[in-house]
């Protein structure tokens, strides 16, 4: 079977499969979904020739090719989870032969604006437009499995240690706080990730966010609405009001490009008594500080109100998620990378999101991020062009072989 068609039926295989994590629970993984996927790679890479293959109780999926080298380890990444952003159950799958023209799908259009650079002729996989297609990051985990078919049909023997992991709770940013470091670099001091996690435009990504969450807690005071004349504390009311306000003083993500940063309300959740604001703080700086300035226009704003009720109360809490893991990222390593990234015309540009390679670069493993060819993600026009996923296969071959060379 040729490389292209071992792609496409892999990345529908494993979209048809559902995985989608859920933030508010704790465990690791967040949905037991998660497994199925996993025990079905762990099965494919048995069947690729890899060494050492498992799943651990926390759904990770570790395998290895050239264990015993210990010269240097190459660590390719990709997640299993899809986003709870969009649909993501029964997923249905479209091949599309693109013909330059707009992709009408049976629940939605995707502009042929939005399909830029695709030449007539190459390969489009979409949902049926009432799911996201869960290409991210299953193209990801697509492209790592059709490389590990290229190397075990070439029968490239020179090759350095590499490890693949398949994560869990990527889109949750839980997962990789549970991950083996021992497991992805054996100790081996020569070692870097990559994570298969971008979206088009043959972008390397070397720069993230800086990440915090916060939840603002409003409490107010209930009463039979027949005896509420001065007396009831409607918290719905003034968290609508707080999340108005805070769109106005913070620049939020639909108004935020480039560089900029942006204050994000993700949910509002609750009834007369508690209502639970929940939400997002990105920066390419100093988020801590970002998020500092929310906390005290929250609490100002908590202090301007005029209420019938003593009981009022306004609750800010925050989080750190992930880190920008730019300066953690030798310039040797980025000097390298982008290279070898030249004949794919590949450019070094920051992500407007993270990756697992975030907190894995804090963790000591520098781990920058490479394209899948996937567009529109988190949406249920989401795309990937087969052809720029197969420049990705090509792309991490180039890194390998280049390792076992120097």
């Amino acid at each position: 079977m040729e490389l292209k068609q071992f792609y496409i039926d892999k990345l529908v295989e494993y979209c048809k499969i559902s995985t989608g994590s859920i933030e508010a629970n704790d465990s690791i993984p967040t949905t037991k979904c998660q497994f199925d996927l996993a025990y079905l790679l762990q099965k494919q890479l048995v069947d690729l020739g890899l060494e050492d293959v498992h799943v651990d109780d926390k759904c990770f999926v570790y395998a290895y090719l050239n264990k015993q080298n210990t010269k240097s380890r190459v660590v390719l990444l990709a997640h299993m989870d899809t986003t709870e952003a969009a649909l993501n159950v029964d997923v249905k799958p479209i091949v599309h032969n693109f013909n330059g023209g707009d992709i009408i799908l049976p629940n939605t259009t995707i502009s042929k604006q939005d399909l830029f650079d695709i030449k007539p002729g190459q390969t489009v996989i979409t949902s049926d437009g009432s799911t996201l297609l869960g290409a991210d990051d299953k193209a990801g985990i697509a492209i790592i499995m059709t490389l590990l078919k290229l190397l075990k049909e070439s029968k490239i023997a020179d090759l350095p240690s590499i490890c693949i992991c398949f994560t869990p709770d990527e889109e949750t940013g839980k997962g990789v706080s549970s991950v083996s470091m021992e497991k992805l670099t054996s100790g081996i001091q020569n070692s870097f990730g990559i994570t298969v996690d971008g979206c088009r435009r043959h972008e390397i990504e070397n720069e993230t966010f800086n990440a915090f969450k916060f939840k603002i807690e409003v409490k107010g005071f209930n009463i039979h609405p027949g005896e509420a004349y001065h007396k009831m504390c409607n918290s719905l009311m003034y968290a609508a009001d707080l999340c108005g306000k805070i769109n106005q003083k913070f620049t939020p993500p639909w108004e935020s490009q480039k560089r900029d940063d942006y204050v994000y309300i993700t949910d509002m959740k609750g009834d007369t008594n508690f209502t639970v604001i929940e939400g997002i703080v990105r920066s390419f700086g100093d988020t801590l500080s970002l998020t500092k300035q929310l906390e005290q226009f929250v609490k100002q704003f908590e202090g301007e109100q005029q209420t019938y009720s003593d009981l009022f109360k306004i609750n800010f809490n925050y989080q750190f998620q992930y880190p920008n893991m730019k300066e953690k990222i030798p310039e040797e390593l980025i000097e390298k990378l982008g290279k070898l990234g030249q004949k794919f015309n590949a450019k070094w540009t920051p992500i407007r999101g993270g990756t697992d390679g975030s907190r894995l670069t804090l963790n000591g493993l520098p781990t920058p991020n490479i394209w899948t060819g996937s567009e529109k993600i988190h949406s249920i026009q989401e795309y990937n062009v087969v052809e720029e996923a197969l420049e990705a296969v090509q792309y991490l071959l180039d890194i390998l072989q280049n390792e076992t060379s120097m």
